[in-house]
């Protein structure tokens, strides 16, 4: 072919004519279904991916144990983060409308704000501080699965003990705070949103808020520490370390106490109740230590012989020789009877 091109001066001419042509001649004599033909091979191609995308994600919450029923509300935190934290509330016996919680964090951020997350994400958790006797291998996750996000990229799921539902959007707020995010951060919340974010701090990671709740958040409601914001006064100083705070607020709500049932009706993590109840008790025994020693003070047993009998008779028998109530009392025989 290439000797026909040099020698052959007419074949030498149709070779260019149809290399030139080569492009136009193949679109001329396709087919007329060619192109709407792959139209519908991408539009099933969408299709199929877009039902894929939705099989995986039935699957991944059978493999939570999540009921197909359950609404799940995506929280993205960090838009190219790797990990999702995700609350099921399934030891908690959540009901049918109760939202699954999944939110989108970096797992690098959150390992440098607490020693959960830290053991988590990176194993370890000695860079922070945790005192010697405080476990946390019960509030672990069990090891992460893979996850695909609706974006098509791919996470790890972590799915956290915790019973979490996000009240007035404290679990966000710490997040956020820990992401940096401070534009997401209220500058004025409500009692009870601090109150409900002073609550998160079983995550041990209020660091993040520590400066804004100082000098922002706890100013504005340390003069108005009324009767009725004693209770989340006493969280949000333990949560935050206040000290002087929560030592005077402690003392007052010990004072007002009245039992057991309304001890665990207070919106206090159980380690402070256990704490409060045992000053309440200690101090309960000192005060009947101190009545009952006044009382032996200015009331002197009376002198008795050895052999003589009880002073007093028990409660028993005073009821028993008491006489009923509404009845007149026996008389006593006459002498002359």
């Amino acid at each position: 072919m290439v000797d026909l091109l040099f020698s052959n001066k007419r074949f030498r001419r149709e070779a260019v004519h149809r290399m030139r042509n080569a492009s136009v001649t193949s679109i001329r004599s396709a087919d007329p279904q060619f192109f709407p033909r792959y139209e519908i091979r991408f539009r099933d191609y969408e299709k199929v991916k877009q039902e894929l995308s939705e099989i995986r994600r039935l699957l991944q919450c059978a493999e939570s144990g999540i009921s197909p029923s359950r609404p799940v509300e995506d929280l993205i935190i960090r838009p190219k983060g790797d990990a999702i934290l995700e609350f099921a509330n399934l030891a908690a016996d959540p009901a049918p409308d109760e939202a699954v919680l999944r939110f989108r964090v970096s797992s690098y951020v959150l390992a440098e704000t607490s020693p959960i997350f830290a053991r988590m994400f990176s194993g370890h958790a000695a860079s922070l501080y945790l005192h010697e006797a405080e476990d946390i291998a019960e509030q672990l996750p069990p090891p992460p699965t893979r996850y695909i996000c609706k974006d098509g990229s791919e996470v790890k799921l972590y799915r956290m003990p915790q019973h979490e539902v996000n009240r007035l959007g404290s679990m966000e707020v710490l997040l956020y705070a820990a992401h940096q995010h401070n534009d997401m951060v209220p500058r004025e919340p409500s009692f009870d949103q601090f109150v409900a974010i002073a609550g998160s701090m079983r995550y041990k990671t209020t660091s993040p808020l520590e400066m804004i709740v100082e000098h922002k958040w706890l100013p504005q409601w340390m003069h108005k520490g009324a009767d009725d914001m004693a209770d989340g006064l006493v969280a949000i100083s333990y949560a935050f370390g206040v000290r002087q705070l929560f030592t005077r607020m402690s003392k007052s709500v010990i004072l007002d106490l009245v039992d057991e049932k309304d001890l665990r009706s207070k919106p206090w993590p159980q380690k402070i109740k256990d704490k409060i109840w045992a000053v309440r008790c200690a101090k309960v025994a000192q005060v009947y230590a101190c009545c009952t020693s006044t009382i032996q003070e200015y009331i002197h047993s009376p002198a008795r012989n050895p052999g003589d009998g009880p002073l007093a008779p028990d409660c028993a028998t005073l009821d028993d020789a008491a006489p009923a109530r509404g009845r007149p009392e026996a008389e006593e025989p006459r002498a002359d009877d």
